[in-house]
């Protein structure tokens, strides 16, 4: 597997976290009760956290090859 694969499989993982977090911020906003919306949010917030790692990740391996990006981000002396 290469570093390219890798880098698809993190964005599919990142596409499956986005679309469960929009599917329960959907049920979230139709509850009726407090504590259902809370109990939602509970589960929502540690999914966003994964989302954002996943994503960071995902980022620096499609990246990690590409010397352009790397130069970019150094401060020049």
């Amino acid at each position: 597997m290469t570093l390219h694969d890798l880098s698809l499989e993190y964005a599919q993982t990142a596409a499956c976290l986005r679309r469960r977090i929009t599917q329960l911020e959907g049920e979230r906003k139709l509850a009726q009760d407090e504590g259902r919306r809370v109990q939602l949010d509970r589960r929502i917030r540690p999914l966003r956290s994964m989302y954002r790692d996943v994503r960071a990740v995902e980022r620096h391996l499609t990246r990690y090859y590409d010397r352009t990006s790397i130069r970019e981000r150094r401060p020049r002396p």
